[in-house]
């Protein structure tokens, strides 16, 4: 039972790296369609930050292609890199919770 699990998230996990490779129609179009976004204008300066840190935080106003954007820059300039993407309303929520209790 958990083997075959495993091959089927393997396969979605093939299926999305091939809709993430810049050369399939869809990722084209969307390539083409994303370019506008602001968070196009720092790539570069993000990608270097994440190689010399630890942890990067990215903030922006909403809509400027933070969490469509940044995990694709990643994932282009290395393809095994390891992604986390978290919700920014929970970590602002988080953060005001904190500050409330102190």
């Amino acid at each position: 039972d958990k083997p075959s699990s495993r091959i089927r998230h393997r396969a979605s996990l093939s299926s999305r790296e091939r809709r993430m490779n810049p050369m399939h129609p869809v990722a084209a179009q969307d390539a083409e369609e994303t370019e506008a976004l602001p968070i196009e204008e720092h790539r570069e300066r993000i990608l270097s930050h994440i190689r010399t840190h630890r942890v990067t935080f990215v903030q922006g106003e909403t809509g400027c292609g933070k969490s469509s954007m940044v995990p694709q820059f990643l994932y282009h300039d290395n393809p095994a890199n390891r992604i986390i993407v978290t919700q920014p309303r929970r970590l602002a929520a988080v953060s005001l919770a904190n500050r409330i209790a102190q």
